[in-house]
Parts: structure tokens; C-alpha cells; sequence
């Protein structure tokens, strides 16, 4: 996903793939998966392929809560670090925020009747190397609590969980040897201080799942933040969709086996479907939910679900909300995507959509965009 810079590229959020000569343009810098191993260097830089692959592209559990915006109200939020009682199941239809100019006012957070369509609202980004909340979700920690309060209260009648993502395509906690249990723990106690929701972790440092090193630091943090945060709160995961492959490219095993370490503390995936510049773009019905190909093969939603034994109601389709948002690949006409949700649905997929990302100038269009996503199958 997009990490704590400046907007000056594709949505980071979204493990994404770029041109190594190519200026990313609009949102923030995002990722890049290349296949066979890559040789040591920053992870937010594209390291040429070693072995004569050209080709670059993007790199048993149960679902937490009540599904669509049917969810009850999160209540009873007695004091700074009372864990929320809602009960959100999927599917989830999320949307990030993170553009570091925008103004410290309310456009940062719309209202739950500008946000209709989506129920699970995520503020970017915590950046360890920043001293923590970094972006719009340093604004939320500038709030007074009590217009925090209110916009929570406002929410969570809607049904609208209030998230936090941790990362982003510049975070390198492996290269930099930043402690996983320290860090969750400061990620635990900033959810719990200001109120929210949950946290997603948006992990994307490329060079140490080449080398084999991320999983192990993956592991170890996911497994203190969940033993500090409780089911009563929400944790997602935002990995690209080949790090669900046997690839070799991912010699520990990518999120396969994170899943199967962790996975049942894990609510869902917001699965990164994007900016790849492969032959498989993650921009048919087919190739997104069916069979992917090429460099991407074996990480559509099906294959993901067969092969990586991950229940069907915890994979969530990754897309960017416009052109501004993405690097190569991946963007799709949002009644297509509809389509290929209604088709999903038929097969008992209840993931949901997850779009990167919102701005001021996005507001009008939300509503509009997740009731061509979510069709008649779940009508906004």
C-alpha cells in the first residue's frame, strides 16, 4: 500500500508494481514484485531480476462480524482504550485515506452518509522511521477527543469500522532491523488510546520476501498485535496477490505461510490486484477471480482459495478508486467489477472490495462507485 510520502505516485497500499524508469503520478510511490531473487538494495527501489526473467509484476479461518452495513453500532466506548463491540463481518467494502496535503478539517473525514457503500474506513499510515502516525493519521491524533468521539459515534451507526494501516511501500522493518514486538506494541496502544477500530497491516517490503526474511518478522508482529488487541478489534492484512503463490521467488512461502502461522488472528486480506506490468493484469472477471497467469499464476481469488486453503469470506479484491491511483495495470470500469462480483458471489465469495484511494475530489463519487460494485448482489 501507499506508505507515509508525499502523494507523488500510485497508491503504496495496493503492493503494486512500477516501471523502474517510470515517475509515479498522483497517490503515493508504490511497490514492485520482480520475479526470481533480487539482489540486496532499498525496498522501495526496483532491483532488475537476476537470472534472465524480464517479466516485473505486483508482487482455515473465519471472518470477524456482521457483513455489508447490516452491522450493529460499535457502543459502549466507556473510555480511552475500551476495545469496540461491533460485530463487522464480511463482506468488506474499504477505502483508504492518505494524501499528506490535505487540510486539517472534516473533508479528511467524510460523513457515514458520504461514505454510504463502504464500512470499513482506514487511515494511513503508521511509519515507524517517522516517529509513528504519520499523514491523515497524525490529523485523527491532532483531533480533540471529542470531535473524534463524535465522528467515531457518527460511524459506527453506520456501521463503519474506523481502521489504521501500519506500513506502506517505504516502511523496511527487516532492512532496518526495527523490532516487530516493540512495534506492535506502540501500534496496539496508540489503537487503544485514540479509539479505533483496528489496525491493517500493510507490510510491503519486497527485497526481504526475495530473500526469505519478511515472513518470519510478518509472523512475530501479527502475532503481538493480536495478542494485545482481541477479537473485539479488527485486524487485516494487505499483501499483492502473488505472495499467495508457491513462487519461487518467495523462498520462505510468502503469505502462505503467514496464513498458516497466524492466519486464524488475521480478519481478512485486502489483497493488492494492481500495478503489474505482466501479461496478467488482474483486469478480466477471469483472470481476477478464475486463473491468473504469467508471473501472476495461481493468484486469483479461486486459486488463492483452493490452493492456499483461505476461506472464500476473507479475501478482498484490491482496486484503485481511479487512473490517479495506479502505476500500470489492474484498473477496471467499475460495472465490469460489479459484474464479476455478482458471478463471485454465485461460486459463495463474500470478500468484498477494497479501493485506494479517497480524497475531497473522490466524495461525490464513493456512493456511486460501490453501488456499481456491489450491484444487486449487495445493494448499497
Amino acid at each position: 500500500m501507499p506508505s507515509k510520502n508525499p502523494p507523488v505516485g500510485p497508491n503504496p497500499q495496493q503492493g503494486n508494481v512500477e516501471d523502474p524508469n517510470a515517475q509515479p503520478a498522483g497517490g503515493r510511490p508504490t511497490t514492485t514484485i520482480l520475479p526470481g531473487p533480487v539482489a540486496p538494495g532499498p525496498t522501495t527501489t526496483i532491483i532488475p531480476p537476476v537470472g534472465g526473467v524480464s517479466s516485473v509484476v505486483l508482487p482455515s479461518s473465519s471472518s470477524a462480524g456482521t457483513g455489508g452495513d447490516t452491522a450493529p453500532p460499535v457502543t459502549n466506548l466507556t473510555g480511552v482504550g475500551a476495545p469496540p463491540t461491533g460485530n463487522y463481518k464480511a463482506p468488506h467494502w474499504v477505502m483508504y485515506t492518505d494524501l499528506s496535503s490535505l487540510p486539517k478539517d472534516s473533508k479528511i473525514f467524510p460523513s457515514a452518509a458520504q461514505l454510504k457503500g463502504v464500512n470499513r474506513f482506514i487511515l494511513c499510515f503508521w511509519v515507524t522511521e517517522n516517529g509513528g502516525a504519520f499523514d491523515n493519521l497524525l490529523v485523527w491524533k491532532e483531533y480533540p477527543r471529542e470531535k473524534r468521539r463524535k465522528i467515531l459515534d457518527e460511524y459506527h451507526a453506520a456501521g463503519i469500522a474506523l481502521m489504521m494501516a501500519y506500513g506502506g511501500d517505504t516502511e523496511a522493518p527487516v532492512t532496518r532491523v526495527t523490532d516487530p514486538v516493540k512495534t506492535a506494541t506502540d501500534i496496539a496502544a496508540y489503537v487503544k488510546e485514540y479509539e479505533l477500530d483496528g489496525v491493517d497491516v500493510n507490510y510491503e517490503e519486497l527485497r526481504a520476501f526475495s530473500l526469505g526474511t519478511a515472513e518470519a518478522w510478518v509472523i512475530s508482529f501479527h502475532k503481538t498485535l493480536r495478542s494485545l488487541l482481541p477479537r473485539s478489534y479488527l485486524i487485516s492484512h494487505a499483501p499483492v496477490a502473488p505472495w499467495f503463490t508457491t513462487s519461487p521467488s518467495w523462498p520462505g512461502g510468502g503469505y502462505l505461510t503467514v496464513d498458516k502461522a497466524v492466519g486464524e488472528g488475521i480478519d481478512w486480506y485486502n489483497i493488492q490486484f494492481y500495478n503489474q506490468q505482466d501479461k496478467n493484469r488482474y483486469d478480466t472477471c477471469d483472470s481476477l477471480f478464475n486463473a491468473a497467469t504469467d508471473w501472476g499464476a495461481g493468484s486469483a481469488v479461486f486459486e488463492i482459495h483452493t490452493k492456499g486453503g483461505i476461506s472464500l469470506d476473507k479475501l478482498v479484491v484490491g482496486k484503485p478508486m481511479s487512473a490517479k491511483y495506479q502505476i500500470s495495470s489492474g484498473l477496471m470500469d467499475f460495472a465490469t467489477l460489479g459484474s464479476c462480483v455478482k458471478a463471485a458471489k454465485a461460486k459463495q465469495w463474500t470478500g468484498g472490495v477494497m479501493l485506494w484511494q479517497m480524497d475531497p475530489a473522490d466524495l461525490p463519487a464513493i456512493t456511486t462507485t460501490f453501488t456499481a460494485i456491489r450491484g444487486d448482489s449487495w445493494p448499497v
